[in-house]
C-alpha cells in the first residue's frame, strides 16, 4: 500500500463489522463502558445485558502513515512505523496528548461511580494505553503488549 492507500484502509477498517467468539463467559458485571465506536459496541452488546454507557473517551487511537509517499509498503509495516511515530511523538501522530488524558479522564470516571466490577470495552491500541494508566494509579492486571481481541483483562486495585 501507498502511504494514502494506508489512510484510506485505517479509514475503513474502523467502519467493518466483527466476528464475535463465544470464548468468553457472560459475568454479572454492575456496569459496562464502551467505546461509542461500533465495533466496540457490538462487542459490549454481546458480553453484556444491561445499559451501556458509550463513550468517545475509549475510542480506538488515531492512526496515520507518518510520510506521503507512493513507495508500497505492506500493512503491517505502516502500523509500526504509525506506532513508532506515535512513541517518538511525531507531527502526524497529534493525537498522543489527548490519548493520554482520555485514558486519565475514564479512569477517573469509572472510579468516581458506586460500581466496583466495570466492563469495559475498548481497541487495542487504546487499552495499551488504559493498561499503563490502569498500573500507574496500582492496579494489578495481566500484562499484554498487544490485547488479543475479545479476550477478558482483568484489572484490580
Amino acid at each position: 500500500m501507498t502511504s494514502q492507500q494506508f489512510d484510506r484502509w485505517v479509514e475503513h477498517y474502523e467502519q467493518c463489522d466483527i466476528a464475535i467468539h463465544d470464548n468468553i463467559k457472560r459475568a454479572k458485571r454492575d456496569c459496562c463502558y464502551s467505546s461509542d465506536q461500533q465495533r466496540a459496541v457490538k462487542t459490549a452488546v454481546h458480553f453484556y445485558d444491561g445499559e451501556i454507557v458509550k463513550t468517545a473517551l475509549l475510542r480506538e487511537v488515531n492512526i496515520r502513515s507518518i510520510t506521503t509517499t507512493r513507495l508500497k509498503l505492506h500493512r503491517s509495516v505502516w502500523l509500526v512505523v504509525g506506532r513508532i511515530g506515535w512513541l517518538l511523538n511525531h507531527p502526524t501522530q497529534e493525537e498522543k496528548k489527548m490519548t493520554l488524558l482520555r485514558a486519565k479522564e475514564i479512569i477517573d470516571e469509572i472510579e468516581s461511580t458506586p460500581y466496583s466490577n466495570v466492563l469495559v470495552t475498548s481497541h487495542g491500541a487504546f487499552m495499551t494505553v488504559l493498561r499503563r494508566e490502569l498500573r500507574r494509579r496500582g492496579y494489578k492486571g495481566k500484562y499484554f503488549f498487544k490485547p488479543n481481541n475479545g479476550e477478558l483483562y482483568l484489572f484490580e486495585k
